[in-house]
């Protein structure tokens, strides 16, 4: 997340032309132990 951000960033102090709209980033879960229901 970022790295995505800093080359926006670094793209608009270059003077690029940034679109708007939703940047999809890929994750995932990781199940730890303070992840588990309280019994």
């Amino acid at each position: 997340l970022g790295k995505i951000a800093a080359n926006k960033l670094f793209a608009a102090i270059d003077g690029e032309e940034l679109g708007g709209g939703v940047e999809m980033v890929p994750c995932r879960l990781v199940p730890r132990e303070s992840t588990t229901p309280l019994s």
